[in-house]
């Protein structure tokens, strides 16, 4: 885990407001070569702290010049993996929560909690690392009701011991990859305006003219190495005339030097600007990094081991200056980290499901408690309650449409022909479908055509306009001769064809059967229309099956 403060170049509310977006926003405009290009964020930033809307109200409310300190702490992939960070992994998850609340912690030393201003902490996981953003309002709320000024990083050489060793106490503890150690070290760094444009670049799949730039870091190091094995020890001025043939064939040359890095004028592809070189071996640190080479790594596991020590030092020497301003009280000690140190509880594990189906089970059995439990009851009562003659209207419908399909009629030869299931009735006259065809009136005045879809349609009618008026008990009750006649006048209108259904083998006398035994069953038989609830059906036998749970809108 690394750490990186942003640098504003404008400190108005736009500033701040611009960068919050980029925090926070899912969509961002990044500078590829010379042009811009909108940047879609997937997955999207993930909100762990606060909110942009709050942090924006109070940088307004502000009226000092500095009023916003923000800064981003990256970490690899060994660290945190972003598949299973994201996927929820509760451990990883719990390690996140407590690194902020430790960052936090060493923003606002001795500042108590509803004293602090409104914060935001967001994720980037997009570039396939996780980073977290930090911003933070620099102020703070004193107990008389006045805002006062903070700044979570005053210059200074204290405060920048501060976080470095609040960076090394968390990678020493999480057991993450050391930044400092010889085989992460950035010896050589590039300008982080660079270095962003390449990552973007890359995945964009566009080609950079700055790509030349990263072979010139492992040229200049070899060239170390090769002075020191060779020479034993290495200054910073032989390093610089050493990798002077070596620039030339990147496009670079040299400027200047200062104490923090070395620039060189870059020239390709018709670009044309200043590059500036940090890093241990190009600034000033050069001589005492190259003293330190062989036992560069044992130095880096003692300042690990004693990093917490030093940063809860460095954060008593900062809480002493910020109660003594702000009239908060004294800390006698470090306590949150003493809580980052101790031993986690194991968190337990959650089974995470996909959104579509995460619901099914719990609505299966929803659905069968109310159906099969609450429901079988209720609707065993309201069954019982029924009145035996409300059957009777049904019944004789019944009667009517047995009475109407029970016996079958050939189709005779002058009504059709094989092949048709809708048999044409015979009309007087010659039978022709033409306009002015004996027996049809509307088409011997001119009218629409009756076609034969059109009669079907009527004498579909008609049938059921009979069948409504059908009595089943005059029926029983008429002579042999009368129901000949009825079924024959019945047969002239309509012949079924092979996809009718013959209902005679319904069996009316088995219906009859089967309902009265359905009103024993349930108790609703003549005269016991209050039948007791333990002679109705059970639930489970009308209940809905487990198989029918797929009525609910979209399944169990």
């Amino acid at each position: 885990m690394i750490i990186g403060w942003t640098t504003f170049k404008g400190h108005s509310l736009g500033d701040y407001q611009r960068l919050v977006n980029y925090f926070a926003a899912e969509t961002a405009e990044k500078r590829v070569n010379t042009s811009f290009i909108l940047v879609r964020r997937h997955p999207s930033p993930e909100l762990l702290r606060g909110g942009p809307a709050h942090v924006l109200t109070t940088l307004g409310a502000l009226n000092h010049k500095h009023r916003l300190s923000a800064f981003t702490l990256t970490f690899s992939e060994a660290d945190i993996p972003v598949r299973a960070f994201n996927a929820g992994d509760p451990v990883l998850r719990d390690t996140v929560r407590r690194i902020v609340d430790l960052a936090l912690e060493v923003a606002f030393p001795a500042v108590p909690n509803d004293r602090r201003p409104a914060v935001l902490v967001t994720t980037h996981t997009h570039t396939g690392k996780l980073e977290l953003n930090f911003a933070l309002p620099r102020c703070v709320n004193r107990a008389d009701g006045r805002v006062r000024a903070h700044n979570p990083s005053p210059p200074g050489e204290r405060a920048h011991d501060l976080w470095w060793a609040f960076v090394d106490t968390v990678n020493a503890h999480c057991g993450f990859d050391d930044p400092g150690n010889l085989d992460h070290a950035r010896l050589i760094k590039l300008p982080n305006g660079i270095v962003k444009q390449l990552a973007e670049a890359r995945r964009n799949l566009r080609r950079s003219p700055y790509e030349v730039l990263e072979g010139f870091i492992p040229a200049v190091i070899n060239e170390a190495s090769s002075i020191l094995a060779e020479r034993g020890a290495l200054t910073r001025q032989d390093l610089q005339k050493a990798i002077m043939p070596v620039a030339k064939d990147f496009g670079l040359t040299f400027r200047k030097s200062s104490d923090f890095g070395t620039t060189f004028v870059f020239r390709s592809e018709g670009i044309e600007r200043l590059v500036t070189f940090r890093g241990p071996l190009m600034s000033e640190e050069c001589d005492e990094t190259v003293s330190r080479w062989p036992s560069w790594n044992e130095e880096r596991q003692k300042i690990l081991r004693a990093a917490p020590e030093r940063l809860a030092s460095r954060w008593l020497e900062m809480a002493d200056d910020v109660s003594e301003r702000h009239k908060f009280a004294k800390p006698d000690s470090f306590e949150a980290l003493s809580e980052f140190l101790e031993p986690a509880p194991k968190p337990a594990r959650r089974a995470f499901r996909q959104k579509d189906r995460g619901l099914r089970p719990i609505a299966g059995l929803l659905h069968r408690l109310v159906t099969e439990r609450l429901m079988g009851g209720l609707v065993a009562r309201l069954v019982t309650a029924l009145p035996e003659n409300l059957f009777a209207e049904p019944h004789k419908k019944l009667e009517a449409l047995n009475a109407r399909y029970t016996k079958q009629h050939e189709p005779s030869e002058t009504s059709g022909h094989s092949g048709f299931d809708r048999v044409e009735p015979t009309y007087r006259g010659t039978h022709s479908r033409s306009p002015g065809a004996p027996g049809n009136r509307e088409g011997a005045r001119g009218g629409r055509a009756t076609r034969s879809d059109d009669r079907g349609s009527r004498r579909d009618l008609a049938a059921d306009r009979e069948s409504r008026e059908y009595d089943g008990r005059r029926d029983r009750s008429a002579s042999p001769g009368s129901a000949e006649t009825r079924e024959a006048r019945a047969g002239d209108r309509r012949s079924d064809g092979p996809r009718s259904r013959t209902l005679a083998a319904f069996g009316l006398n088995e219906l009859d059967a089967s309902i009265k035994a359905l009103l024993e069953r349930l108790g609703a038989a003549q005269g016991q229309g209050g039948g007791k609830f333990e002679d109705a059906l059970e639930p489970a036998e009308i209940g809905a099956p487990e198989e029918n749970d797929e009525i609910l809108p979209d399944g169990p």
